[in-house]
């Protein structure tokens, strides 16, 4: 360059630097509202003038950048708050550099090398920050980091970066974990560093319960509910686990408590059925089953639920309803005609037991207890062939169980097969041992047949006469789905 050009290189900066200046004493008077933007303006200016004309290094003023679909200035005067929920990019370097190119912006925790210009995720660096988290920052709730920009390989500038743990992120690692000591542990510390967090709690609570921690989980929802009496989350929780361990006194009184508070949540009112029915308080289960059939009227499993409770109670009649109104809608799901089938036999209604127990052998593929319950009626009326022919295919089906070998062993008796019938009470003493009933059948059996040798086993438990042949001394209806 000639030292013409010189000259005139320093005589326009001096025009510069001089008209500033000028600016600076004048826009306060004039304009003093706006004096604060043009002086940034100015200073821009003239720093950007001082790094083309003299060479000196570029400064940097902000980062322009957008975060959420939002535009923002990040500058060194306020932390830039992220968390796991946010999205950002930046978009430019406000500097004296005009062209922003050059620049090479290294966001800490972002993992990569250079950032400029990429879109980067919240969910990330949270995720990194975690994974060297101390109980400070755990307390604190979040960890600090920095965005670093750079220009031809030199540090220009610095800008503080806050990077937030919410109570979210926790739930999101308790949940991502496979691990159940981790999950809590995470829960544990933020519950620790956010104790007004009734949310955080109650996850608590919940992964304490499906644990089998019962006091720990009994501790966390009676802290959300010492903060808020109403929190019927929390008493949900609770009554879950007084049930677990058993304590359905308490479960009953903290069900109640939660009804009065959401009287249209069905889950309540199906966990104060249960402990009701635990408990043995029939009609207060009933009352509760029938709010729970208004609240769920489509639902015919609360149907099914309520008819047995009547059963229970001894209602077969209001069993009966319900099961027919089940039915009525086209529904002949098997619980409900065993149900059915079960009431008509307490009452004595055989005719009906029967058409309803064959209609399921028709229908579906029927259990021991069908087979069972239908030899039941037709003994009721006096059938013993078909009563016979029942309790055989309830014994094939279950040859273990006592019950239905020693009602065969009765009806093989009424069907004059004696000496069959003793081979079945036999293989009854097998499976148990001391059955007092089948004791008595043995040498019912022999004192007809003068097998007086055999009858001389059992006569020292014989209190007196032996039973009439062909007399039923127990009778058991077999229970839905055994």
């Amino acid at each position: 360059m000639t030292v013409q050009g010189k000259h005139n290189r320093v005589w326009i900066a001096a025009g510069v630097v001089l008209t500033v200046l000028a600016g600076f004493v004048i826009l306060p008077y004039v304009a003093p509202g706006k004096a604060a933007g043009v002086s940034f303006i100015m200073e821009r200016i003239q720093g950007a003038l001082a790094y083309r004309i003299l060479d000196r290094a570029p400064r940097v003023y902000a980062l322009v950048a957008e975060k959420n679909g939002q535009d923002l200035l990040i500058s060194g005067r306020e932390p830039f708050d992220v968390t796991s929920r946010d999205e950002f990019v930046i978009k430019d370097v406000a500097s004296d550099v005009l062209s922003g190119e050059g620049f090479a912006v290294d966001v800490v925790g972002a993992g990569g090398q250079d950032d400029y210009r990429v879109l980067l995720r919240g969910i990330d660096m949270v995720d990194r920050s975690v994974a060297h988290i101390t109980n400070e920052t755990m307390k604190r709730g979040y960890t600090l980091g920095q965005i670093r920009v750079a220009y031809g390989g030199k540090l220009l500038a610095t800008m503080p970066i806050r990077i937030r743990i919410m109570p979210q992120d926790w739930l999101r690692y308790a949940k991502a974990s496979d691990n159940r000591n981790k999950r809590i542990e995470y829960l544990k510390r933020a519950s620790a560093a956010n104790p007004q967090d009734l949310v955080l709690r109650r996850n608590l609570g919940e992964i304490y319960r499906h644990a089998g921690m019962i006091p720990e989980a009994i501790a966390e929802y009676q802290g959300v509910l010492a903060q808020k009496p109403d929190d019927a989350k929390a008493l949900a929780g609770l009554i879950k686990t007084y049930l677990a361990a058993e304590q359905n006194d308490l479960a009953a009184k903290a069900g109640e408590r939660a009804v009065k508070i959401e009287p249209g949540n069905p889950s309540l009112w199906e966990d104060l059925v249960l402990a009701y029915s635990r408990l043995g308080l029939w009609e207060k289960a009933a009352a509760s089953c029938r709010t729970l059939v208004q609240l769920k009227p489509q639902d015919d499993a609360v149907r099914l639920r309520l008819a047995g409770i009547y059963e229970k109670m001894g209602r077969e009649s209001e069993a009966i309803a319900q099961y027919g109104a089940v039915t009525a809608k086209g529904s002949h799901a098997v619980p409900m005609l065993e149900g059915m089938a079960r009431m008509y036999l307490k009452q004595g209604k055989y005719d009906e037991a029967i058409r309803l127990l064959n209609d399921m052998v028709r229908k579906a593929s029927p259990s021991a207890a069908v087979y069972a319950n239908l030899a039941l009626a037709y003994g009721g009326k006096k059938m013993w062939k078909e009563e016979l022919a029942n309790y055989r295919k309830a014994a094939a089906m279950n040859p273990k169980d006592p019950v239905i070998l020693y009602n065969l062993g009765v009806s093989l008796e009424n069907n004059n097969r004696d000496q069959e019938a003793m081979g079945i009470y036999d293989k009854v003493l097998t499976l148990q041992p001391g059955d007092a009933d089948a004791t008595l059948r043995l040498p019912t059996w022999h004192f007809v047949t003068d097998a007086m040798p055999r009858l001389s086993v059992f006569t020292r438990n014989w209190p007196g006469r032996p039973p009439k042949k062909g007399r039923y001394t127990r009778i058991w209806v077999m229970p839905t789905g055994s």
